[in-house]
């Protein structure tokens, strides 16, 4: 008998704990604010300052499976480029379809992420092996690049990171992880 009360009584305090720490969704979508920023025929004035120094594109493609909505900005299921950006105070994220813009998502959360964290989502890049066979090649590739001038490496594109998951049912949150910058979205699934 004591061995069932005991387990009865530790079964509540975790179950309390584990409800403790239960995050209110609703609330925050109720709490995001409303971006009333207007752009011309849905085209993004900076694009072309920052597609210019990159041969691919430098921000991350999602496909969505299904209709999302946060507040009054409506995403259809689709294929979209993220685009992180900040004017009028505000933090959002907007959501480009074959070049024009589909919507501004508020973001709840943007912080700076700690140098552990940036390590662990973008490990450096592993260092090539040199063997005895690539060093004439490697000689060969310096002495022509010496001959022909020099070839201007494109900049690397940023560190880029997704994550998105059903949270509490009915919400569809995105987390995007750009350099050491780490946005939040939150949307409600639409039936």
């Amino acid at each position: 008998m004591k061995k069932i009360i005991l387990f009865f009584l530790l079964f509540i305090i975790f179950s309390g704990r584990a409800f403790a720490g239960s995050v209110d969704y609703e609330t925050i979508l109720n709490n995001l604010p409303t971006i009333d920023i207007y752009y011309e025929q849905k085209e993004d004035p900076d694009e072309q300052a920052d597609y210019i120094q990159y041969f691919n594109s430098p921000y991350p493609l999602i496909r969505t499976s299904f209709p999302l909505s946060c507040k009054s900005i409506k995403i259809k299921p689709g294929y979209y480029l993220l685009t992180p950006r900040s004017k009028d105070g505000f933090e959002f994220i907007m959501f480009k379809q074959n070049g024009k813009i589909a919507g501004l998502v508020p973001v709840y959360e943007k912080r700076l992420m700690t140098p552990e964290e940036t390590q662990r989502l973008f490990p450096p890049p592993p260092k090539p092996k040199t063997t005895i066979w690539s060093l004439p090649w490697r000689s060969t590739k310096a002495v022509t690049k010496k001959k022909l001038g020099k070839y201007k490496k494109p900049p690397e594109l940023p560190h880029v990171a997704l994550e998105a998951d059903i949270v509490g049912g009915k919400y569809f949150e995105i987390i995007l992880y750009r350099e050491n910058h780490l946005y939040k979205m939150l949307f409600k699934i639409e039936k």
